[in-house]
């Protein structure tokens, strides 16, 4: 199974009469790391879980190699998610 994560647009700022991001890679990645507490107290658990586990398998996927463990991790990172949202969409269905 192939997980493709898209970012959402970055801010753009009007400079010199040209459009440029205006957040760097490593604003994105200060931001990420503060994001899971903003919405845990803003929205129900599992939400909250299923970012958690996504944001795991992002930060892993960002490694510059991998080992069976990191894969380990990366796998348990994804099957959490889908557990999150299969308990969901059975929720739903009921």
């Amino acid at each position: 199974m192939i997980l493709i994560h898209s970012t959402p647009p970055r801010p753009l700022a009007l400079q010199e009469g040209h459009l440029k991001p205006q957040w760097t890679g490593n604003e994105y990645k200060n931001i990420e790391k503060v994001f899971l507490g903003i919405i845990s107290s803003a929205i129900p658990d599992e939400p909250v879980r299923a970012t958690h586990a996504v944001l795991d398998f992002i930060y892993l996927g960002q490694y510059l190699s991998h080992s069976t463990v990191t894969l380990a991790h990366m796998q348990d990172a994804l099957n959490r998610y889908h557990m999150v949202s299969l308990m969901k969409v059975c929720t739903i269905n009921l």
